[in-house]
């Protein structure tokens, strides 16, 4: 039962960061396609965007694992920037999502993409210093009693 409730919690914490990043990914879409008078997204796109999401919000609870010290600014921050970077960008030119959009958008389109992993990285390093001042005040409480 406890490996059970362990895979269920990392279950539920994926996919709240996979629901972010395709809501993120189908916005995006949506300004894209409206910039070219298009008023919709197809289904079939909104589900590769999900898959892509998928696969990215498992391996970032890989590289950044709950409840686990990790630095802010080492491997796993590269890791995680350079394949959020393959995997949309890639997925955008093997599955034609934004096909027909300007240079200029197209050049908007990955600035969005590079802030917007800014800042879920904020959030999951503020996160990780939030779960660190917690377990250290917890040892200094157990450390005085």
């Amino acid at each position: 039962m406890k490996v059970f409730n362990k895979f269920y919690l990392w279950a539920a914490n994926m996919k709240y960061h996979m629901a972010i990043y395709t809501i993120a990914a189908l916005f995006v879409k949506s300004i894209a396609n409206l910039i070219q008078g298009i008023t919709s997204v197809e289904i079939l796109t909104m589900v590769q965007m999900l898959f892509v999401s998928l696969a990215f919000a498992c391996v970032e609870s890989i590289l950044f694992p709950q409840g686990k010290e990790w630095c802010a600014t080492g491997w796993r921050v590269a890791a995680w920037a350079i394949l959020a970077n393959v995997l949309y960008v890639g997925a955008a030119f093997f599955f034609r999502w934004f096909q027909g959009i300007p240079l200029w958008c197209g050049s908007m389109l990955i600035f969005i993409l590079e802030c917007g992993l800014f800042a879920m990285w904020y959030a999951l390093w503020l996160e990780n210093k939030q779960d660190n001042q917690c377990l250290n005040c917890n040892l200094k409480e157990f450390q005085n009693n």
